[in-house]
């Protein structure tokens, strides 16, 4: 879908460079759920696991504190715990999956129109502290994975929403431009 829509408007003199995503991860914004629990994020996370503990089920069982014969018997944490390693887990396979998808977007943008700049857009300053509960956009996997699929990004972006509390570090943004900066590396 990247492809065709850059191929297509890629010599439009309105361009000045490709959000190549916006905010992925799996929590529904407005619904407030967790999202990922279908039959194909299931087995891409059993999978994840399989490659993350050697394909050693019992490396698992010893983390986790389960009894598991096999990765395919694994279910999905579905609640938040954070002394869980299960949700652990999740957590990184989400973030994982939301990188990889990023950089497979990343690098079809970048084949299709080597001549613009390409971005990624964060959710920005409303986290906090909770966003790998939550959300699991990590800046650090986003840009490693666009830069290992050779389409490194060029700059990050942020949706900013600012609080209006009163000296909260969120009420003008600096904090998280800043932060992103750091994380990311880029402009």
């Amino acid at each position: 879908f990247l492809s065709a829509v850059v191929s297509r408007y890629k010599n439009d003199p309105t361009v000045a460079g490709w959000i190549v995503g916006n905010e992925y991860g799996y929590l529904g914004l407005w619904s407030g759920k967790q999202d990922g629990y279908d039959t194909d994020c299931e087995n891409a996370f059993r999978n994840w696991l399989s490659n993350y503990y050697g394909a050693d089920i019992n490396k698992l069982n010893s983390v986790w504190g389960t009894s598991y014969s096999s990765f395919s018997q694994v279910v999905m944490p579905e609640t938040y715990n954070r002394d869980n390693p299960a949700w652990w887990d999740l957590v990184q396979w989400r973030e994982d999956s939301a990188a990889n998808f990023v950089a497979i977007g990343a690098k079809a943008v970048k084949t299709a129109d080597p001549n613009h700049l390409i971005s990624y857009s964060t959710v920005g300053m409303q986290w906090g502290e909770e966003d790998w509960r939550y959300h699991a956009e990590d800046g650090v996997k986003i840009v490693k994975a666009c830069k290992d699929i050779a389409a490194p990004l060029d700059f990050w972006s942020i949706n900013n929403y600012p609080w209006a509390l009163l000296g909260h570090e969120s009420q003008t943004g600096q904090w998280g431009v800043l932060a992103a900066k750091w994380r990311t590396g880029l402009p």
